[in-house]
């Protein structure tokens, strides 16, 4: 088990940045008793081949096959059909499929099949009413739910719940009763959605728990969260990514709007070189560089704080670009990723004063958020500006154009923001995706560039996912 113990050690990323480290800075899966995950084991199965030892025999329990729920399958795309027979058959599997292919009824078909009590899984509150909504009008099963103080058994064959609520009922410190992990030893079958959410250790504990779910999956437009340690924590909780289809291909078949990415250029001299940013954030380095080691958190922070959130020039042109869209009758949603940036820009907006300005984020209750997504909804030419939390779970085809103001690195918030404005409708075949060239500035270390790194891997992913790319 040596070698499979090695090979199922990784690297903790950013191990290198943090000031105080636990242990040697790996991250491993072969756990004592030489335990693994069970989602890894057609990685392990890998390993061992490549190794040069036999295949191994892999002996799953047996399952006793249940009647669907409801004996008429769903009316599922071409696309979705091979993907819910094959997480029937496979029992573990991540399901990647674009925002807005239908990633739900993939799901909800899979669970009728299936047949076995389910639990499905979600992070955010909004989902749970919109989840069961979905279950009550394709299938007319009443969902139990848990979560966002809704909580009711309903008919007994699948439960909605809330992955913040579960995580709580299952934390002992905080008195939880003992009958919560019976509970979950109930389900036959769990499925996840927004999927992307699973390595941390709340999903984790709660897959953990689940330990009669011999069917287990998760739900995303896109499971490669960019880190490795994360993404082998998603395959373990239930096993390897089948992709059901990429985003330009249901585009040329009209379930989706094709993507038409503009990349506008910033002036290089509005970025600051690391130079400054390190003289800001520790003054005096040269004398001690090894200060800066522990450092790379609030190096980053100062960076994207002075390139991004206040850089001027940058600010106009995405505010400037909203307007023009929005004088032409055109709906635009400006995604940020800290709320004082939505905040700012929102503002400039309402100065020029050309059409009606909304913003949202998280904080916002539930009243709020409706009553001004409805607002949006209304009419013709408006602008939103949103925070991270607009990136899943809100469905508004209304949407023209989108701009991504907060910039940023990982493919998973570019994905998701991106799938928001991918909606279909018969007027709209092309959406516009506005997205920005950043950094740039002078530097002696062109690789501690974040926003110029950050930019090329949103270009690279525009590219190789087949949309068509615009530099102005």
């Amino acid at each position: 088990m040596n070698y499979v113990r090695e090979s199922l050690t990784l690297d903790t990323p950013g191990v290198e940045y943090m000031r105080w480290k636990v242990g040697d800075g790996k991250t491993r899966f072969l756990r004592r008793g030489d335990v693994f995950l069970s989602g890894l084991t057609w990685r392990v199965a890998q390993i061992l081949v490549g190794g040069g030892y036999p295949m191994p025999t892999v002996k799953w329990p047996l399952v006793m096959e249940r009647k669907p729920w409801t004996p008429t399958p769903l009316d599922t795309r071409g696309y979705q059909e091979p993907a819910v027979v094959k997480m029937v058959r496979a029992r573990r599997m991540g399901v990647q499929s674009p925002t807005g292919s239908g990633k739900t009824m993939i799901g909800v078909e899979a669970a009728r099949r299936i047949g076995h009590r389910t639990l499905w899984l979600t992070h955010r509150k909004e989902l749970l009413a919109q989840t069961a909504d979905v279950f009550r009008d394709s299938l007319g099963i009443v969902p139990g739910i848990v979560g966002a103080g809704k909580d009711f058994e309903g008919d007994g064959r699948l439960v909605i719940a809330s992955v913040q609520t579960l995580a709580r009922m299952l934390d002992k410190k905080r008195g939880a009763p003992d009958t919560v992990k019976p509970w979950l030893a109930d389900f036959g079958c769990v499925i996840g959605d927004e999927g992307h959410h699973a390595s941390a250790p709340t999903w984790q504990d709660i897959f953990e728990a689940c330990t009669n779910a011999n069917y287990r999956f998760v739900l995303s437009a896109t499971l490669d969260t960019g880190n490795e340690v994360s993404n082998w924590k998603i395959e373990g909780a239930t096993g390897p990514t089948y992709i059901v289809a990429e985003t330009a291909d249901l585009a040329r078949q009209g379930f989706l709007a094709m993507p038409h990415v503009i990349v506008l250029r910033v002036p290089t001299d509005t970025y600051p070189s690391y130079e400054e940013i390190r003289d800001v954030v520790c003054p005096g380095w040269q004398a001690n560089p090894r200060a800066l080691r522990s450092l790379g958190a609030r190096l980053f922070t100062e960076t994207y704080e002075r390139g991004i959130m206040n850089n001027g020039a940058r600010n106009s042109m995405v505010v400037l670009t909203a307007v023009q869209h929005a004088t032409r009758q055109e709906k635009v949603l400006v995604l940020c990723s800290r709320v004082p940036h939505a905040a700012a820009l929102m503002d400039d907006a309402r100065r020029l004063n050309p059409c009606p300005v909304y913003v949202l984020d998280g904080g916002c209750n539930d009243l709020t958020r409706q009553a001004t997504l409805n607002l949006f909804k209304r009419g013709a030419g408006a602008i939103l500006f949103a925070t991270p939390f607009f990136r899943e779970g809100v469905d508004i085809p209304q949407i023209d154009v989108g701009v991504l103001a907060g910039g940023g690195l990982s493919d998973v918030a570019v994905t998701q923001g991106l799938g928001r404005v991918l909606r279909p409708r018969p007027d709209k075949a092309e959406v516009l995706w506005y997205d920005f060239m950043d950094g740039g500035a002078l530097t002696d270390r062109p690789e501690k560039d974040y926003l110029r790194v950050h930019s090329e891997s949103r270009l690279a992913l525009y590219t190789t996912s087949g949309f068509k790319v615009e530099t102005r």
